[in-house]
């Protein structure tokens, strides 16, 4: 199913905006979060932002382009990458993560997906962790929005 009948239009544009600036990428990346649940059929088409996992050489190619807001290092309790910046082309920003770490009982985990499923959302391709591994990913994030995302997907898939 191509979901783009739940999608804003905000939010397409700003996946067109995301996928066009991956386009020369020589390394692997995903799209995490609201957009990876959203290909996989689950939440609604209005999100805050896009999250794309990248690699560290795409990272430096990308943060060079126009539009683009370095951030700080992506340095939280929870949450630090190597590089982290964010792109406002459109109305929602896109932030863009190389080797995220996520910290879980008092342990950096580095989020490295081994899982790739290509998806449409409306008329463009994205790149997205299976539907296992981002229900995965969503608990070791472990924050409300990601635990409800996670226990929606796997309602999903268990019936």
């Amino acid at each position: 199913m191509a979901h783009s009948e739940i999608l804003e239009f905000e939010t397409l544009e700003s996946i067109k905006t995301a996928v066009a600036l991956l386009e020369g990428s020589t390394q692997d990346w995903w799209m995490i979060g609201g957009v990876a649940f959203l290909a996989h059929g689950v939440g609604s088409g209005a999100l805050k932002d896009i999250d794309v996992l990248i690699g560290r050489a795409d990272a430096r190619q990308i943060e060079q382009g126009p539009d683009v807001q370095l951030l700080s290092r992506g340095e939280s309790e929870l949450f630090q990458s190597a590089h982290y910046f964010s792109c406002h082309a459109g109305e929602v920003p896109i932030e863009f993560m190389a080797e995220l770490k996520v910290r879980k009982n008092d342990a950096w985990h580095l989020l490295a997906p081994k899982t790739r499923m290509r998806k449409m959302l409306g008329d463009v391709e994205v790149f997205v962790p299976d539907a296992g591994e981002l229900i995965a990913i969503a608990q070791l994030f472990g924050r409300e929005k990601d635990l409800a995302r996670a226990a929606a997907l796997g309602a999903m898939t268990s019936s």
